[in-house]
């Protein structure tokens, strides 16, 4: 163990390059991560620069990186600066030595100091049992539903627990370098898709407010298709929209759960019934 070293996020370049080779491997996806996507989403964030830990390797590659990049919630009539982890892993090759709790417990401790009020994230069921061993409190699994149609109309949630979006945050969302996104705007909701990883699919990516809504000068067209994939949690929503078939458990290729970790110490965790979370608050696509 002692010839690894943990170290925090410089966001330099050359270490970006790294960590965009080290996910691309491990999660078998080398379209996805690359240096552009990360330079995106770890430092063009308006709400601040991601911020973490990696444990470097004798060779001076990355065996471990834990994420966390700087978000703003709504909770129980607050709003709290949050850090929502993403693209937390080990490489394979480096595996069994611990490294990637050793990189949590130094990125929680740094989001601790920064007066973080909590840390959010969606687990799979193998990063469920990491995150509970961190101290964070499984809230609810997410709905999947699929249906037919160009438009998605959900009624209006009674939520306590939301991520907040700003016109700027928004905008720099919907500027993901490897999914080109449509925005369907409306009086009271925006709603953003993009296509699925699954042919003939769209995928919502959630509802913003109305006078939320992007410079449409930048997003590509999506094609539209037959289908479209529904996920998340919405509070007048039991386990499909209007229209949808929920998708069986057995059927999801891997399960959802919502995660939560108080910094603060007196926070309540929310109800199930009063959260609103969708894949654009957690870059699921």
């Amino acid at each position: 163990m002692s010839s690894y070293t943990i170290a925090p996020f410089e966001l330099t370049d050359t270490e970006l390059e790294a960590v965009a080779s080290m996910l691309a491997f491990t999660f078998r996806k080398p379209r996805m991560f690359t240096a552009p996507y990360l330079r995106w989403l770890y430092r063009d964030n308006p709400d601040g620069r991601a911020f973490g830990y990696n444990a470097i390797a004798p060779d001076g590659s990355i065996a471990a990186h834990y994420c966390m990049i700087p978000v703003w919630f709504h909770l129980n009539g607050e709003v709290l600066r949050a850090g929502l982890g993403i693209n937390t892993a080990t490489h394979p090759d480096h595996e069994g030595k611990w490294l990637f709790l050793k990189v949590a417990h130094k990125t929680i401790a740094e989001a601790t100091e920064k007066g973080y009020a909590f840390l959010t994230g969606v687990a799979n069921q193998n990063a469920e049992k990491l995150c509970l061993r961190l101290g964070y409190q499984p809230l609810a699994r997410l709905d999947a539903a699929i249906g037919t149609g160009r438009s998605l109309q959900l009624p209006p949630a009674n939520a306590s627990f939301f991520r907040y979006w700003s016109q700027e945050a928004f905008e720099w969302r919907c500027k993901n370098p490897h999914h080109p996104y449509t925005v369907q705007t409306g009086k009271q909701h925006n709603n953003i898709y993009c296509n699925s990883l699954y042919p003939l699919v769209n995928a919502w990516l959630g509802s913003v407010p109305g006078h939320v809504s992007p410079k449409l000068d930048f997003l590509s067209k999506t094609k539209w298709n037959p289908f479209q994939l529904w996920m998340g949690l919405h509070p007048s929503v039991n386990g499909a929209p209007r229209g949808f078939i929920k998708i069986p458990e057995r059927l999801k290729p891997s399960p959802l759960i919502l995660m939560m970790k108080d910094l603060r110490g007196d926070l309540l965790p929310p109800d199930k019934n009063e959260i609103l979370i969708q894949p654009a608050d957690f870059d699921a696509f």
